[in-house]
């Protein structure tokens, strides 16, 4: 059993389109689905980012282990949410929807070209 989670932009929501779609999908699938939110703090550098992201990220795999137990996470993110993408490469996570990478990182590359997830290149 899968489980869904979508990670949003750093000024895009889960519920806005793109990952509204995704939701959709996970929903007509009836699949468990857990929606991060967050407000990012303004003025970080990307590594501070990246592990705002982390963070978060790890908080929403607790809880959906806790609700789901043993459902393997499928992570979608968006923009910001695409720093998740080395997270699901060191857990080996299927992530293979990471929309509208974010411009200019790096955080997500090296990790993600050794996993297999797509890294918008």
């Amino acid at each position: 059993m899968i489980a869904g989670v979508l990670i949003p932009g750093g000024n895009y929501g889960t519920q806005a389109p793109l990952l509204a779609y995704a939701a959709m999908a996970f929903r007509r699938r009836e699949v468990p689905t857990h929606h991060v939110s967050w407000q990012p703090p303004r003025g970080l550098d990307p590594f501070a980012l990246a592990d705002f992201v982390r963070v978060h990220v790890v908080a929403a795999l607790a809880t959906l282990e806790a609700e789901v137990p043993g459902a393997t996470p499928v992570l979608v993110g968006k923009s910001l949410g695409t720093l998740a993408a080395s997270l699901a490469a060191e857990r080996g996570l299927p992530a293979e929807d990471f929309l509208a990478r974010l411009s200019g990182a790096t955080e997500a590359g090296p990790a993600a070209r050794g996993s297999g997830l797509p890294t918008g290149r």
